[in-house]
């Protein structure tokens, strides 16, 4: 459940550089889950940075709430690579790890990727990338769509896989629209979600 969750902190990250605080509500198919994040640059010249992204999401089948924060120390160059700390806590315990970044901004599209490695009792690799695309209709009025995908290696064999699509409407500093999740475990790529609903998030 930590890998699946980890995903959601990139959201945040590709926003930003346009808000400190963000909190989003978003409800599917097969569960509810809210989002609090938090991001500040640190330094002066806007090299080091502090990102905490914490949910809370409860599965209908279960009913059992879930917790889980991720937190994320980093330093980015001037060309778009940054390497960084990255420290996850949920019910399995606390996962320290170290990556490499690299974000590019290109017109109204937001690129991110990052790779990480954590070094426990069976080596772990984790790979993010996002697409970020916002469209400007009025003076007010964005038109908004994330695209995240999510693999994991571990014992250096696939381990699991995760494709988060939002897309919707961005309105001053609130965005509404609809979500789309679906997760893929072990060899045989088994399907163990897939979450279709809407979504909230208001930024500060």
């Amino acid at each position: 459940m930590n890998r699946l969750c980890t995903v959601v902190l990139l959201v945040a990250c590709s926003i930003a550089a346009n808000s400190q605080f963000s909190l989003e509500l978003n409800a599917g198919t097969e569960r509810v889950a809210t989002h609090l994040n938090f991001f500040k640059y640190i330094d002066k010249s806007n090299r080091w940075s502090l990102y905490s992204g914490n949910q809370a999401a409860v599965k209908y089948d279960t009913g059992k709430p879930g917790f889980f924060s991720a937190n994320i120390l980093a330093y980015n160059f001037r060309n778009g690579i940054g390497i960084g700390a990255i420290l996850i806590a949920g019910k399995s315990g606390l996962h320290p790890s170290a990556g490499l970044q690299y974000q590019k901004t290109i017109r109204s599209f937001y690129f991110y990727f990052l790779s990480t490695y954590e070094l426990n009792k069976f080596a772990t690799q984790e790979n993010y990338f996002i697409l970020v695309y916002k469209h400007k209709l009025s003076n007010r009025v964005k038109f908004v769509f994330h695209n995240e995908n999510y693999i994991c290696f571990r014992k250096w064999g696939y381990n699991q896989s995760l494709q988060r699509i939002k897309s919707g409407l961005e309105i001053r500093q609130t965005q509404v629209g609809f979500i789309s999740e679906t997760s893929q475990t072990g060899k045989s790529y088994q399907t163990t979600l897939v979450n279709l609903g809407c979504f909230i998030k208001q930024s500060f």
